[in-house]
């Protein structure tokens, strides 16, 4: 099954992360890091909280999707 058949057919997935981080329907987080703008949303986190001084130094020696998807895949549902 592709990502789009798999989407189509289950499209309430699509929110399921949205529904982990709410109580009654309100967030309960302090803060969100999404991986579109990892850079700019830790390096916020580190001014904010300056005992993290290096923290995106971390973030960015991790792979999270390093061979999720094979060359030339990209794209294609």
């Amino acid at each position: 099954m592709t990502l789009k058949e798999f989407l189509f057919r289950y499209p309430e997935i699509i929110f399921d992360n949205y529904n982990l981080v709410k109580n009654n329907g309100k967030s309960v987080l302090d803060i969100m890091i999404n991986y579109s703008s990892l850079k700019s949303d830790v390096m916020d986190i580190e001014r904010e909280i300056p005992g993290l001084n290096g923290l995106y130094e971390t973030f960015s020696k991790i792979n999270a999707k390093d061979g999720v998807r094979p060359a030339g895949k990209i794209g294609e549902l």
